[in-house]
């Protein structure tokens, strides 16, 4: 069993920059891949493939596919995981939604975590517009119920809530503000699955 791998710090470098990993990946094409180089590059270009397949799928699949509940495959289920959580953030310039927290390290690092509004486990939906960027602090509060947001894309503070209302990191200070959204609307909150969470998860009183 693997625990995990690291890259030395030279090499993390090189991967780090544009034009040495392009150069990195031609490399090792010609040198393992001759063969399949071609239809490699050609795959990129036209954007078919397994993973840009996935990758369309988490941000263009139909509503109507989660009407029953799809069985996937374990490795299916892992690479769309990591899509997901990988383009959530993306959509919100790797910014928590509602405080706007941005922090990122040049080590890769991201503090802002993909948040589903309705659990996977209940319909495998991991489309963008069921989920939602938010840094951890706020992740565990939506998960529990002690905020939501509206079909408005406002917040809601549970009344439930205890705390220092003074704090930096107090909830209630979020109460009624306008969360931040994707550029492209394509991806803005699905206001049903708002809704389901608004109903089934948030302790409104």
């Amino acid at each position: 069993m693997v625990d995990h791998g690291y890259f030395a710090p030279e090499v993390f470098l090189l991967l780090a920059d544009p034009l040495s990993r392009d150069f990195i990946k031609t490399v090792l094409l010609d040198t393992y891949f001759p063969q399949k180089k071609a239809a490699y590059l050609r795959s990129k270009q036209t954007g078919e493939g397994y993973i840009n397949d996935l990758e369309g799928y988490i941000l263009n699949e139909p509503e109507t596919q989660y009407k029953t509940v799809q069985v996937v495959t374990e490795d299916e289920q892992f690479v769309r995981g990591g899509l997901f959580k990988k383009m959530v953030p993306k959509m919100y310039n790797n910014s928590c939604c509602i405080t706007g927290m941005h922090v990122q390290s040049t080590y890769g690092h991201t503090f802002i975590d993909a948040c589903h509004i309705v659990p996977f486990s209940l319909t495998h939906n991991d489309t963008i517009s069921n989920g939602i960027a938010l840094c951890p602090n706020l992740h565990r509060a939506f998960d529990r119920g002690l905020i939501t947001i509206d079909g408005g894309y406002r917040v809601k503070v549970s009344a439930g809530v205890i705390e220092n209302a003074g704090h930096p990191y107090s909830l209630k200070q979020f109460d009624g503000i306008a969360i931040h959204l994707p550029a492209d609307r394509r991806y803005y909150l699905d206001p049903v699955n708002l809704e389901w969470h608004g109903g089934n998860v948030f302790k409104g009183n």
